[in-house]
């Protein structure tokens, strides 16, 4: 139980550097030029992936 413990918490801490940090400069890359309220959004996003994945490994 520990190790899918540790399994989800390590997918978590990826996707909140592939979603807050990559896919903002992927965006801008393609040339899309995002806002600031978009680039919170987005990091608000991440966060609560990580915080979801907090709460799954809390039930297990």
């Amino acid at each position: 139980m520990e190790i899918l413990a540790a399994v989800v918490i390590m997918i978590g801490i990826i996707l909140v550097r592939v979603i807050g940090f990559f896919y903002p400069s992927f965006l801008e890359i393609k040339g899309k030029p995002l806002t600031e309220g978009q680039k919170y959004v987005i990091d608000a996003l991440a966060i609560g992936i990580l915080l979801f994945t907090f709460i799954i490994v809390w039930t297990l």
